[in-house]
């Protein structure tokens, strides 16, 4: 996997000046061709929801692994409201995305 650093988020677009910018207005990206305000804003929407989307798939992974791991119905009930949880989470994660 690659191990690169990107620059830090929270990213916005301007349309003025067609860039992709970090919160300290240091250039990430320009923009060109056809579409390039739909898609500058679907790569800042998507970059912005990165960090809070992997923590929730990791979450929902750890969940699902216990669940699956537990060797009686009590176990699967006290693991439960962890499932709860991290459907929330899940909820919360997917309308952040979808903005």
């Amino acid at each position: 996997m690659n191990e690169s650093k990107h620059t830090p988020i929270s990213w916005m677009y301007s349309r003025n000046w067609n860039k992709i910018s970090d919160k300290f207005v240091n250039v990430v990206a320009g923009m060109e061709g056809e579409n390039q305000e739909a898609n500058a804003e679907f790569i800042v929407q998507a970059c912005n929801c990165h960090d809070d989307m992997t923590s929730v798939m990791e979450w929902v992974h750890t969940v699902l692994g216990e669940y699956l791991l537990a060797n009686s119905q009590e176990e699967r009930d006290y693991i439960r409201g962890d499932m709860e949880h991290a459907h929330n989470k899940l909820s919360e994660a997917l309308a952040k995305a979808k903005g």
